[in-house]
């Protein structure tokens, strides 16, 4: 499997990444650094609030991903068997929040079904 380096448009890190040698990399590569600067840097860098804060749910979802034993210890011998499993780490992640969206909408429907069979007099709620 050839491995390609993709040159990043934007590198989201934490503060322990704050230096001028990777900033500048990033830039040559043409991205945007948004990376916050220490506390006790001369010259402070302004950050995107909006876009660092996907780095916070990035991080999450990993920390979930690696709840999967497999994944967390790195069992497979293989790129490609790793990576398939990631992915049936993640599928499994998405169908529960898809899920929980789905009980969500269905239970906010239910509740304004009733209200509107009440305000109506049909005396017809939602669950028959």
């Amino acid at each position: 499997m050839a491995e390609h380096e993709v040159d990043p448009k934007v590198l989201l890190a934490d503060r322990g990444y704050d230096s001028d040698a990777i900033r500048e990399d990033v830039r040559a590569r043409g991205g945007t650094p948004e990376i916050p600067t220490k506390k006790n840097r001369r010259v402070q860098h302004s950050v995107d609030r909006a876009l660092y804060a996907l780095r916070n749910r990035i991080e999450r979802f990993i920390n979930r991903l690696k709840n999967s034993r497999r994944v967390a210890t790195r069992y497979d011998h293989t790129a490609s068997s790793f990576l398939g499993f990631a992915m049936l780490a993640s599928i499994r992640q998405w169908i529960s929040f898809v899920h929980a969206a789905y009980c969500q909408v269905r239970v906010t429907t239910t509740a304004h079904l009733d209200r509107s069979a009440e305000r109506t007099g049909s005396g017809v709620s939602a669950l028959g």
